[in-house]
C-alpha cells in the first residue's frame, strides 16, 4: 500500500489530532514523508486540518483502498481513479475473457450511464463508483434480485454504521437529502 494511503488509514481511525511524529514512528517514515502523504490526501480531495504542535487531523472525504477491499473480499478488484464508465470497463473485461468476481471500481466516470442509456452526473472528487461482475451457477430463472439486493445492503449498511437516514430510488440508486 502507498504511503498516503497509509497515512490516510491512520488519519481516519482517530478522532483528534495526530502528530506527523507519531505518524512517521507507526509507518516507519519521515516527517518529510508523512508531509507529502498530506499533501497528496489533499490533492485528492480530502479536507486535513494542521495544527502547528498537535497534528493532523482528517475533517471530511474517503480514500478508496482497492487492496484492502481485495483482501476483505473474495474479489479481485479493478480500480481506475478516472474511466468512462464502470460499465464499460465490466463490459471490456468480460469481453477479455474475466471469469467473474470482479469489482470494477472508479471515483469518477467521464461517461456514466444510468438506465436506458441516460448519462448522469458523475462529480470528479467525492463519487464512489462500481461494477460487479459474477457468475453465478444458476440458471437465469434462478438468479437472485441481485441490483435489488445490493441497494438494499448498502442502505441498510449506511443506516446501521452511520445511523444517516437515507433512502432508495427505484431501482439501487440511494439517496440522501435529495441527492444521489
Amino acid at each position: 500500500m502507498k504511503s498516503h494511503q497509509l497515512v490516510y488509514q491512520i488519519l481516519a481511525r482517530e478522532n483528534d489530532y495526530v502528530s506527523g511524529e507519531k505518524i512517521g514512528e507507526e509507518l516507519n517514515l519521515s516527517r518529510t514523508s508523512i508531509w507529502k502523504a498530506i499533501q497528496r490526501l489533499q490533492q485528492e480531495g480530502l479536507e486535513i486540518d494542521s495544527i502547528k504542535n498537535r497534528g493532523y487531523k482528517l475533517i471530511q472525504g474517503d480514500l478508496i483502498l482497492p487492496d484492502l477491499i481485495q483482501e476483505k473480499t473474495n474479489l479481485t478488484i479493478r480500480y481506475k481513479p478516472e474511466t468512462k464508465s464502470t460499465q464499460t470497463d465490466a463490459k471490456e473485461g468480460i469481453e477479455g475473457g474475466s471469469q467473474g468476481n470482479s469489482l470494477y471500481l472508479s471515483t469518477y466516470q467521464t461517461a456514466g450511464r444510468g438506465r436506458f442509456q441516460r448519462p448522469y452526473y458523475s462529480p470528479a472528487q467525492g463519487g464512489i463508483y462500481m461494477s460487479l461482475h459474477i457468475q453465478p451457477n444458476l440458471t437465469y430463472d434462478q438468479l437472485p434480485a441481485y441490483t435489488l439486493l445490493t441497494a438494499g445492503a448498502i442502505y441498510k449498511a449506511i443506516k446501521n454504521l452511520t445511523l444517516i437516514d437515507v433512502g432508495i430510488k427505484w431501482v439501487n440508486d440511494i439517496y440522501f437529502k435529495i441527492k444521489k
